[in-house]
């Protein structure tokens, strides 16, 4: 293997790295959609009903402000979608016990 091609190789996997990194997802999020959306549009970027995000930040799963009208932080939008707890728990002090 030559030098340019090994070279070339550890750039990309960098570059790929770095593409999935969270702070990354994050940081495309907000430049797309700016550091706050309404939750009209948060609803529509997570595929959930308005509802749900109201319920989600009353719950803490998502980050925003409060208010009649709260904006939801996109940067909570991205966390929740990175590490995939878009569910509350019902039952979280429930232990599951092996068969």
């Amino acid at each position: 293997m030559d030098f340019e091609k090994m070279l070339r190789e550890m750039i990309q996997q960098a570059v790929d790295e770095r593409i999935n990194d969270a702070a990354a997802v994050e940081d495309r999020m907000v430049r797309a959609h700016g550091e706050y959306v309404p939750t009209a549009q948060a609803a529509e970027l997570l595929n959930v009903s308005p509802v749900t995000v109201r319920r989600m930040l009353a719950d803490g799963r998502l980050t925003g402000t409060g208010g009649e009208k709260p904006l939801v932080m996109v940067r909570s939008m991205a966390h929740m979608a990175e590490t995939g707890k878009t569910r509350k728990q019902k039952y979280p002090d429930f232990a599951i016990i092996g068969r």
